[in-house]
């Protein structure tokens, strides 16, 4: 990380060609660069306000991406 490949990976085992189609969702900040090299929807999932000047998507939860 915060190389692309392993998303672009994921895309073709699942056979995911669009680039919107595809949620990313990382605990950590290479995460999140991961996501954004790729160009595909990334947040950043923050339990503990540990990135509390991060900016840029964040959730707290999975269910927040169901809203």
């Amino acid at each position: 990380k915060p190389e692309a490949d392993p998303i672009f990976a994921a895309m073709e085992i699942l056979g995911v060609k669009n680039k919107e189609e595809i949620c990313y969702v990382g605990d950590a900040l290479n995460d999140y660069k991961s996501s954004q090299n790729a160009g595909v929807n990334g947040y950043l999932l923050e339990r503990n306000n540990e990135y509390a000047d991060f900016v840029g998507n964040k959730i707290k939860t999975l269910e927040e991406l169901l809203k």
